[in-house]
């Protein structure tokens, strides 16, 4: 768990580096290992680090290369075949190096490319735009405020964006009524007016023509798998989970495991477990109330 958070000035004004930096300390909690600030004329960015994998220990950011600036709150699991397919030859390359290289490769298709969580931004100095993108399911948040032809402001928690002077603090009342009544459908409204967040799959390009959303990515309903034998499906649903479990091993600290007594968490575990070298430990976390009735 990383931080983010940014501005855009569309109407010109310079951003005071003031501004980032209160909008960065305010989620210091989510990265205690580092910290950055960069802003240029309009656009100031902020980042905060928490190292989990190897990778992680040499990353920098807010990361600049080629008129391009990165933030990002990001594990990339699909490293291996985005190397090759980029032709990097750095001995070790960070995930924000993977991100930068395949947008300055592909653009905004580049966020079709990444298997993983993911929240990032990039500055793109030389077209003007503030490219965005989140990842399929969500896991890594994203939140905004725009005001037409003014400001765009993100950051990976609202209390980021509640330290803006110029961000209203109004809250949504319906949305405050949807979440009592356990209604989640709506994946853009937040307990604020002015604040949404990205969808899930979604990325959004921000420059002086307004706001540009995209939906990259979507599950098919109508597809089938159809296999011979259930020992077919099983083992099938076996390799993918093995192979998706195995992606998010890659940690320079100890794992753990959240178990909430289903029949998921269990699973994961159990192939966790399986899948570690020997005498390396899985720590597991449970929810124990001290009353139940």
């Amino acid at each position: 768990m990383s931080g983010i958070c940014g501005i855009y000035f569309l109407d010109g004004r310079k951003v005071e580096r003031n501004l980032p930096d209160q909008m960065q300390k305010s989620i210091e909690h989510r990265g205690h290992d580092s910290s950055g600030i960069w802003s240029n004329e309009s656009v100031g960015l902020g980042q905060r680090m928490l190292f989990t994998t190897e990778e992680s220990l040499h990353e920098k950011l807010p990361l600049e290369e080629k008129d391009v600036v990165l933030v990002a709150d990001a594990r990339i699991d699909n490293r291996e075949e985005l190397i090759s397919a980029l032709n990097i030859n750095n001995s070790i390359i960070t995930d924000s190096e993977i991100i930068l290289n395949a947008y300055i490769k592909w653009h905004e298709n580049c966020v079709s490319k990444f298997l993983g969580d993911f929240s990032f931004a990039i500055w793109d100095k030389k077209n003007k735009k503030l490219f965005c993108a989140r990842d399929y399911i969500g896991i890594k948040p994203f939140y905004y405020y725009y005001l037409p032809n003014k400001v765009f402001a993100f950051a990976s928690e609202i209390k980021a964006l509640l330290t803006l002077p110029f961000v209203p603090k109004k809250l949504n009342e319906t949305r405050i009524i949807d979440y009592l009544l356990i209604m989640f459908d709506d994946k853009e409204k937040t307990f604020y007016n002015d604040i949404l967040r990205l969808p899930p799959a979604r990325s959004m390009v921000i420059d002086s023509g307004g706001i540009h959303s995209k939906t990259y990515w979507s599950l098919d309903p109508k597809t089938e798998l159809r296999l011979q034998s259930d020992k077919e499906y099983e083992e099938g649903f076996r390799e993918h989970l093995t192979k998706a479990v195995k992606r998010c091993l890659r940690c320079n600290y100890p794992i753990g495991s959240l178990l909430s007594g289903g029949l998921d968490s269990s699973s994961i575990v159990c192939t966790a477990l399986n899948l570690l070298d020997t005498g390396k430990e899985l720590h597991t976390i449970s929810t124990i109330f001290d009353e139940s009735h």
